[in-house]
């Protein structure tokens, strides 16, 4: 018989492939969306654990809200902090500018550089415009700390094409270089500032020593040149307003060469805590002087505001920026539709649209004040058309309201000094001073001129143009002009006491804190050398003078000056021998 073989297994049908197919595609699919998702969380978040930038250069970073984040040192590009939510790190603080600050990858290092940022990036609690940086590095930008971790000497970075030198401004005939950049007679050091209508430059007198501030404009607008060409004309010879030296045109750009103010801004001297009083009144008292010599010579400053405010620790006070000032003996035109000063700071009648006099430089001067004592100015919107109503309408609070420390008399001067009628205000930027009870001629208080000189840029041949340029960095003049070394504690439980110094000694423990186990018994040595002291370190945890560790062993000369960290502890050197 023949062998019956069993039937073969049936086909699958046309329609269940078709079904299998789709579902092997699907599979596939949902696995690679998965993949990507994973992939762009990675890449929002490359510093998480198991990432690869889990170990490498980073910052881990805190923004006062209790946690730590990490952010990855940028290879290429830059990393980005300010408030703009576009930035890499945004940080939402009145004390933080929309783009604050940067770090670019250069060579084989990272760069911090400060972009022209209203309240300094601050690095090892130093101000700076342009540092590399180094392990353990703290960097402060308003609340934001950045710590440097992971960063080692042999870490690599990809190769950076170098950068093609830019030309410099225009050079009036004269050849610039890479290694000497020139306008005219003006040999530029470096950027200050840079707006829409033109720039600001730190230059040097080609044939002198002198620095200048370098103001440039950069439109052909009639009324701004108008003014541009106002504010050259004006000269003005007082020792708290900045002064104009030269004034010209090169290759068909103006510009105006006046003094250059070493210090900060009275901007960064407002943070979140009232202004002693006595440092308030002597800034106020020095602005007030300098308002009242204007005043004389018939010139309204019209934009009284902490920005146009000057402060340096040798010479006080300095006010800037008479671009928009009324000559009293000219007709001054106003642009249609062009307000006149800054809305938070300008006077009754600017907001009114009525002729301005003196007392409206009063009434701005008095509300940097109350800004001083408080933290707040008294007319504030969240828009600029609402803050000039509220000067038309609103009432001020009074300051001691929000500072109960402030005496009555000082706020019966500042409430009378921003009264909407000018009759009833002060008809003198002296009648003002007098009834604030300022201390005329005083120099800034010691701590004051120490903060300042700690704010301040050193001046430097950043970009090696300047050959003859003198590295230096403003230092803070006791108003006593101490003959005798001194080391004066600025922080900690002993704070405002003074050390006075031997030829030779040894300061430790029981001298700074007693308390603070980080300050070894014999921490370092002081000894005199011809007319000045040389620091030797001999501690446990080490020293920093300004912001520089010492090595063991090795001596650093101390200028007057100096900043001397220990332990928890900040110490002055001041010595005018």
């Amino acid at each position: 018989m023949r062998a019956i073989r069993p039937p073969p297994p049936p086909k699958a049908t046309r329609m269940e492939t078709i079904v299998i197919v789709i579902i092997i595609t699907l599979l596939f699919t949902t696995l690679a969306g998965v993949g990507i998702v994973f992939w762009l969380l990675k890449l929002r978040n490359p510093g998480a654990a198991g990432g690869p930038s889990a170990s490498g250069p980073r910052l881990q970073v805190s923004v006062g809200d209790g946690r730590v984040r990490e952010l990855p040192l940028p290879k290429r590009g830059e990393l980005t902090v300010g408030r703009d939510p576009k930035c890499t790190l945004a940080v939402e603080h009145h004390l933080v500018s929309r783009r604050h600050a940067r770090i670019v990858a250069e060579g084989q290092q990272w760069v911090l550089e400060d972009t022209n940022s209203s309240n300094g990036t601050f690095l090892n609690s130093r101000s700076i415009m342009r540092m590399p940086l180094s392990l353990n590095d703290l960097i402060e930008i308003g609340p934001a700390r950045l710590t440097v971790v992971g960063l080692h000497a042999a870490t690599p970075l990809p190769a950076t094409p170098p950068r093609t030198p830019q030309p410099g401004p225009a050079t009036g005939g004269a050849q610039a270089s890479a290694s000497r950049q020139l306008f005219g007679n003006y040999v530029v050091v470096r950027n200050l500032d840079e707006g829409g209508f033109g720039k600001v430059m730190l230059a040097q007198e080609r044939n002198g020593q002198r620095l200048v501030a370098l103001k440039l404009l950069s439109t052909n607008d009639d009324y701004i040149v108008t003014k541009f060409r106002q504010e050259g004309a004006i000269k003005l010879d007082h020792p708290h307003i900045a002064r104009i030296y030269d004034t010209g045109e090169v290759n068909g750009r103006l510009y105006i060469a006046m003094e250059y103010v070493e210090g900060v801004s009275l901007r960064k001297l407002i943070g979140d805590r009232p202004m002693a009083l006595d440092a308030a009144l002597i800034i106020a008292g020095q602005m007030l002087q300098a308002l009242d010599y204007a005043h004389r010579n018939k010139i309204i400053h019209r934009d009284i505001k902490p920005e146009n405010v000057m402060v340096g620790p040798q010479h006080g006070v300095k006010i800037i920026d008479f671009g928009i000032a009324k000559v009293l003996s000219t007709v001054t035109r106003t642009r249609d539709g062009m307000m006149i000063g800054t809305p938070q700071y300008m006077s009754y009648e600017q907001a009114m649209g009525q002729p301005v006099t003196p007392g409206s430089d009063i009434y701005s001067t008095a509300i940097v004040l109350y800004e001083l004592l408080t933290t707040n100015v008294p007319f504030a919107a969240d828009s600029p058309l609402e803050t000039i109503k509220m000067h038309q309408q609103a009432r001020p609070m009074p300051p001691r309201k929000l500072n109960p420390a402030i005496p009555p008399e000082v706020e019966a001067a500042i409430m009378r000094a921003m009264e909407k009628d000018q009759s009833v205000r002060f008809q003198g930027a002296l009648e003002f001073a007098a009834a604030l009870n300022c201390p005329l001629g005083q120099p800034l208080p010691d701590i004051m001129a120490t903060t300042i000189s700690r704010q301040s840029l050193a001046v430097r041949n950043e970009l090696g143009n300047a050959a003859d340029l003198q590295t230096r960095a403003p230092m803070a003049i006791s108003s006593n002009q101490r003959t005798q070394p001194v080391l004066r504690v600025e922080s900690g439980p002993r704070r405002g006491q003074v050390i006075t110094l031997a030829p030779t000694q040894v300061i430790g423990r029981m001298e700074i804190d007693p308390a603070d186990g980080t300050i070894s018994r014999q921490h370092f040595r002081l000894e005199k050398q011809q007319n000045n002291y040389i620091i030797c370190d001999s501690s446990t945890y080490g020293t920093i003078v300004n912001g520089t560790r010492l090595q063991s062993g090795a001596v650093y000369p101390l200028k007057h000056g100096a900043q001397i960290q220990v332990g928890q502890t900040v110490l002055i050197y001041e010595y005018h021998g």
